[in-house]
């Protein structure tokens, strides 16, 4: 197996089984252990790598769900539907606290969060969104909101085709500017 490969299947199944060790991810992809140690010889380097593919991944979404372009609240729209299906692994990365302070991933992590904040300082220029709220703090809240409800997936708390909606319609209530 090449090691992107290895890596897009690890991240698919240690996003629902965050406690997994090394050996239970082998068994829980098909592959013998020493496989998997062949690219990740421990925890670390495996946690790493499926954080580095979600960075990644997140980056592809953002990117795609054209943020500068049209209103903000419209992009805002956008990027919930383009990173819908990255949630469980951005929930992921949200859990991975001893990743904090790598450079590489930090680096990866604040480009994100630039994106994020900059689509909500815009949308706070444009009148959209609420002044009296600061634009990082909606930006944490979003990617909080889309892991959260992730999680709410997972645990059948909802049906994923509500997720995008409930997230939307969430957050615009609440960073909505009012008359």
């Amino acid at each position: 197996m090449e090691r992107a490969e290895i890596t897009r299947t690890v991240a698919e199944h240690i996003v629902f089984n965050v406690n997994s060790s090394p050996d239970d991810v082998a068994a829980g992809i098909g592959v013998a252990p020493s496989v998997l140690r062949e690219h990740f010889p421990d925890d670390r380097s495996l946690r790493r790598a499926v954080c580095t593919f979600g960075i990644s991944e997140v980056q592809q979404r953002i990117r795609a769900a054209r943020l500068e372009e049209g209103p903000a609240d419209a992009a805002l729209q956008r990027l919930v539907e383009a990173t819908w299906d990255r949630a469980s692994l951005r929930a992921f990365m949200y859990g991975e606290n001893q990743l904090h302070g790598d450079p590489e991933l930090d680096t990866g992590f604040a480009a994100i969060e630039a994106a994020t904040v900059d689509l909500f300082e815009r949308g706070r220029q444009e009148g959209v969104f609420r002044s009296d709220v600061p634009a990082a703090w909606m930006s944490e809240s979003f990617w909080a909101l889309l892991a959260v409800t992730a999680w709410c997936v997972t645990d059948s708390f909802i049906e994923a085709q509500d997720g995008p909606p409930s997230i939307a319609a969430l957050l615009l209530d609440g960073i909505t500017a009012r008359n």
